[in-house]
């Protein structure tokens, strides 16, 4: 029983970590903060499309050419995941060098 006691007492403190601070905020008197301005969703265009489906129905054929459930982990592995996570990963990497239309002008430029 003292370790259900244990994890209701933990329970207790992070609630009041949390709850406490939000309680004693509103009274404060400042002005509400303006929500964070949230660009929309990005529409996915026919190439991220196909290398979606590609990647679906590559690692649905590895999984069911290799049968990762009997014991060929390996094989699955290499030949199958891998190359996706390897693709996916590099489409990660170059897509973070890509500006996302952050345009600057004559007078925002650094100097």
């Amino acid at each position: 029983m003292s370790g259900f006691q244990e994890i209701l007492l933990i329970l207790a403190i992070l609630l009041a970590i949390f709850f406490i601070p939000r309680m004693t905020a509103r009274n404060t008197g400042r002005s509400p903060m303006r929500p964070a301005v949230r660009r929309m969703p990005r529409h996915l265009d026919g190439r991220m499309r196909l290398a979606i489906l590609a990647s679906v129905v590559w690692m649905c054929g590895a999984l069911l050419y290799f049968r990762p459930w009997e014991g060929g982990w390996v094989l699955f592995g290499a030949i199958g995941a891998l190359p996706l996570v390897v693709a996916w990963g590099l489409y990660w990497v170059f897509a973070g060098y890509q500006p996302h239309g952050h345009k600057q002008g004559p007078l925002n430029r650094r100097r």
